[in-house]
């Protein structure tokens, strides 16, 4: 599934996004939502909201700022129509591999953020088709029955 993760084809997309729209607009007007509009908004939004201060729009494309004590990461956010299309470019490398749940959501978060991603990055694991072929099953099989020898009916009472 190729997708188009260009820096236009991200500005365009994340427009698309409504969640994008209101912070995006109070971003851009350097105004503060009042307490009513960010208790109505979804979870998203007040997730954004309260990370304003690291959320960066360069050339069209929100960054957000990981702080790190050597020095400051820029990570892509992600808008919505495009996050399948982001884990599956980073995953489908032939380089990448199948590396499972842990560090397929590592590999995600080292370049992406969003708000859910670990919950997000756990349903793309789970649904894909590669990775449950390949999956050993986490149960432990059942040991063969068996008979138990037992001497006269009522041995073991007396």
């Amino acid at each position: 599934m190729a997708v188009d993760l260009s820096a236009e084809n991200f500005g365009k997309e994340r427009s698309k996004d409504p969640e994008f729209a209101a912070v995006l607009r109070w971003l851009q007007d350097r105004s503060e939502p009042s307490v009513l509009e960010l208790s109505l908004a979804s979870p998203t939004v007040t997730y954004y909201w309260q990370h304003r201060r690291q959320l960066q729009l360069r050339n069209g494309i929100l960054y957000y700022r990981w702080r790190n004590p050597s020095q400051d990461i820029w990570k892509l956010v992600v808008p919505a129509t495009l996050q399948d299309g982001a884990m599956s470019s980073l995953r489908d490398d032939p380089l990448a591999g199948y590396l499972g749940q842990k560090n397929t959501t590592l590999l995600v978060k080292g370049r992406y953020i969003r708000f859910n991603l670990s919950a997000d990055c756990k349903w793309f694991v789970s649904s894909c088709a590669q990775c449950n072929i390949s999956q050993t099953p986490n149960r432990r099989p059942r040991a063969a029955l068996g008979g138990i020898t037992l001497g006269c009916p009522w041995r073991r009472f007396m």
